[in-house]
């Protein structure tokens, strides 16, 4: 199992350490600038958490299985790719 986590701040490690807990892989999408999770994710992209499309083609690549939103600005990125995907 794969998932994706949008944004790279503190919930994001916090949702990376239970998901390696879980043998979930994990893919953080954010920039890398002011990353907390990049160390703690399997698979870190710096990409703009707007980009979406970006995102998809990235997930659909990785087969992803789950896309998780980490405050509230990533609700709405988390939920196009998530649609994207068929989730």
């Amino acid at each position: 199992m794969k998932v994706a986590i949008i944004g790279a701040g503190i919930m994001a490690k916090n949702m990376a350490i239970r998901a390696k807990e879980l043998n979930i892989a994990t893919l953080c999408f954010a920039w890398a600038k002011g990353a907390v999770a990049d160390k703690y994710v399997d698979y870190f992209y710096d990409v703009n958490i707007f980009d979406t499309d970006k995102i998809t083609e990235i997930c659909k690549a990785n087969d992803v299985n789950g896309i998780l939103a980490t405050t509230e600005l990533t609700i709405k990125p988390a939920a196009v790719v998530a649609k994207a995907l068929g989730l």
